[in-house]
């Protein structure tokens, strides 16, 4: 990894504070965090490398020895050591991690070489991850909350020459109350994976990794059955939650987990509560239900299941995993604690009886009682009543049916609305059932399944009285039929246009959230007559989108009304109309001017607590605006004796890598589905140069796209880690 895209790295994981680099040799890296504006240090044992790196970043550097660090303790919030501790004696690095604890105040990365050096006498120390962690957690580190985001689950597997492990600090009250030593005395019931190595370690934790990427922004989350608390800690640190509970009946276990984790983070409580019975929540308070390793330990597993149902919100979350079919000969479970034995049909049939399935996986880890050969493996699968892939424990992430949530008031948790709400966050106003918003509409938030997305939006249609309801389900509907090769034919779009036609006749151009959806309909049936050729209707349904006033929702609304007058003159170009094509194109511009001079509260909502989405979208309309004014340009030199050029802007590098990435997580959970034969080799033949090609993309990006645009692809790129892990063997 090149050090811009490490110090990236470095910054996202650790936040703020000051950062020293411990061995930093002619200062590259802290030069990369110079210019990300963190203020960093370096230090180091040739007087020779620090004299040039303080010519060019003055005051910046020091002579000095991992062994002993000339600055006072608790001097930095963040340490990193890269080429360093292998070059020491092995009885040397537990000296240069005491050292090194002794002046970090937070997080520690740690990269090493595991393997010997080209002249092969310059390594001294040369051993493998989990020496190095055990070496760490003895001096009083832990794994960080990042952790399994910088070194993914599946890539444990197949490590190269060096490792990076980003560590932090243990409280020193926790620390000096509970030592590793007191903590392996009772490691078989209860331990804290955060403080301990290998593949036992990284399966429970990597659960918590996955779970943490289905949180939205806002998001109360429980981890019901938390243990000793370091499952809770890594959602409250890797997620947007606004608060993180974690509950269990061991008061030993949230004691700890109090002083180790709670202090911490601030949005991260603990309370003794069985997850059977919650009675400190309400009805429909909760928005995530983590509980991994539970249902098997309690006796009423439906208990849990009700009760989770009972505190959810509707379009809340389920996450829970079991270990799959652990018996011995005799057909039991060893597990003493263990009152139940899951296999996945029993799994499935408890689970979606109260929830919809909306994802699942199959998880080994190698090592243990089963599948002891298996690579570390979080494979996603497609969800059915069955399942004959291998597994040491099944995972499940389900659905409170949001279009059930009509009965329950709604609580909007994900936006600050700071008092009344502009339109395009007026849920509670505008809809009859403002769960769906979560559930079905808004990508991102809604259900990943998008199977169990189509059955929602076909409910609502047949069965909602709300306009703005059935406009969005309209809509759902239409854009799964245009992904949808299968189902693009003449006969099934037409009935759909039909649809749409009627719901633009019957609906309210006045209503804000009503036009919403009327030009995203218009917009989406223009789409599909361009998929199947018919560029009259297609055209027809671009210029009936262009034509509404996106203002009276939002100048939001102006990516589909600037994009129909983009698709209009494109089939005009190419009907060899110039004239046509050209006004649409100078329409475009202007619907853009008057957007952007609409109401800009519409577009960020308060300075204060501003929309994410909000600025991206308005980037949208001005590449759509870019765009035409790129092919007016053009065809004012080449009229039409030249096809226009492709376009490369952001937006559309942006919309391209995600389009990728989804398609490669289709064909994989395809390919999962297979036989297992033919899985094999279809993940040796295709993920490992999908998987080569997409991450050298991204780290392009890194050094060739600004900045912003870098941390645009940011989410993209966990997204493509997350289903990387069903590539890796």
């Amino acid at each position: 990894m090149n050090d811009l895209a490490f110090a990236h790295q470095v910054l996202s994981a650790c936040g703020t504070g000051r950062i020293l680099h411990v061995g930093c040799g002619m200062g590259t890296l802290v030069r990369q965090l110079l210019k990300q504006s963190a203020d960093a240090i370096g230090v180091d044992v040739s007087s020779d490398a620090v004299a040039h790196c303080n010519r060019f970043m003055p005051g910046r550097f020091y002579v000095g020895s991992v062994l002993a660090l000339p600055f006072p303790d608790g001097s930095f919030d963040t340490l990193v050591s890269t080429d360093c501790l292998e070059h020491l004696a092995p009885e040397d690095v537990a000296r240069a991690l005491v050292e090194m604890h002794r002046v970090c105040r937070r997080n520690l990365f740690l990269c090493v070489a595991t393997r010997p050096d080209r002249n092969g006498h310059w390594h001294l120390t040369i051993e493998q991850r989990e020496w190095w962690e055990d070496a760490a957690f003895t001096v009083g580190f832990r794994k960080h909350p990042h952790y399994y985001e910088i070194t993914p689950y599946y890539a444990l597997e197949t490590e190269g020459n060096s490792i990076t492990i980003p560590l932090e600090k243990v409280p020193a009250d926790a620390l000096t109350r509970y030592p590793l030593s007191a903590l392996l005395e009772h490691r078989d019931l209860h331990m804290d994976m955060s403080r301990e190595s290998g593949r036992r370690s990284d399966a429970l934790m990597a659960r918590y990794q996955l779970a943490a990427n289905y949180i939205r922004d806002g998001d109360t989350v429980l981890d019901a059955a938390c243990g000793m608390g370091y499952g809770s800690h890594l959602l409250a640190l890797q997620s947007t939650a606004t608060e993180v509970i974690g509950a269990d009946l061991d008061p030993e276990g949230i004691a700890y987990a109090s002083q180790s984790f709670a202090a911490k983070e601030g949005r991260l409580s603990f309370r003794i509560a069985d997850a059977q019975r919650l009675d400190f929540l309400p009805d429909n308070s909760i928005d995530i239900f983590v509980s991994f390793e539970t249902l098997e330990h309690v006796p009423h597993p439906q208990q849990l299941i009700a009760e989770a149902k009972r505190v959810l919100r509707p379009s809340g979350r389920f996450i829970v995993s079991v270990p799959n079919l652990w018996v011995d000969e005799t057909g039991r479970d060893p597990n003493p604690h263990h009152l139940q034995i899951y296999d996945w049909g029993r799994l499935y049939e408890e689970i979606s009886s109260s929830f919809l399935v909306e994802a699942a996986f199959a998880q080994t880890a190698g090592g243990g009682m089963k599948l002891s050969s298996h690579p570390r493996r979080m494979q996603p699968l497609v969800v059915t009543p069955k399942q004959d892939v291998p597994a040491e424990w099944w995972i499940v992430v389900a659905m409170k049916d949001p279009v059930q949530g009509s009965v329950v008031e709604y609580q909007e948790t994900s936006l600050n609305l700071g008092g009344a709400p502009p339109n395009i966050a007026a849920f509670a106003r505008d809809y009859a059932n403002p769960w769906l918003v979560k559930g079905m509409v808004s990508i991102g938030w809604r259900c990943t399944n998008e199977e169990l997305i189509e059955r929602m939006a076909e409910k609502v249609l047949t069965n909602s009285p709300s306009k703005v309801d059935k406009g969005a389900a309209l809509c759902v509907l239409a854009y799964r039929v245009l992904s949808s090769k299968s189902r693009l034919e003449p006969e099934t779009i037409s009935t759909l246009a039909e649809e749409i036609d009627c719901y633009v006749r019957e609906g309210n151009g006045d209503h804000p959230q009503e036009l919403r959806w009327i030009v995203s309909n218009l917009y989406v049936k223009g789409l599909l007559f361009n998929a199947t050729g018919d560029r009259v209707k297609a055209l027809e349904a671009f210029q009936c989108c262009a034509n509404r006033d996106p203002l009276i929702y939002s100048p939001l609304l102006a990516t589909k009304t600037v994009s129909a007058c983009w698709q209009s003159g494109l089939i005009s170009f190419y009907d060899q109309n110039l004239d046509a094509a050209r006004t649409y194109w100078v329409k475009g511009i202007e619907l853009t001017e008057k957007a952007l001079h609409g109401d800009w509260r519409e577009i960020y909502g308060t300075l204060e607590y501003p929309f994410t989405f909000g600025l991206k979208e308005a980037i949208e309309i001005l590449d759509l605006a870019a765009n035409c004014a790129d092919a007016i340009h053009h065809t004012a030199i080449h009229g039409l004796t030249k096809g226009l050029p492709s376009k490369n802007t952001p937006v559309r590098r942006l919309n391209d890598i995600e389009q990728c990435l989804t398609q490669s997580e289709s064909q994989l959970a395809s390919l999962q589905s297979s036989p297992a034969g033919r899985l094999q080799r279809a993940i040796e033949e295709k993920a490992p140069p999908l998987r080569k090609y997409l991450r050298i993309a991204y780290l392009l990006s890194l050094i060739l796209l600004p900045n912003s645009f870098t941390r645009l692809l940011e989410p993209l790129k966990k997204r493509f880690d997350r289903h990387s892990q069903s590539s890796s063997s």
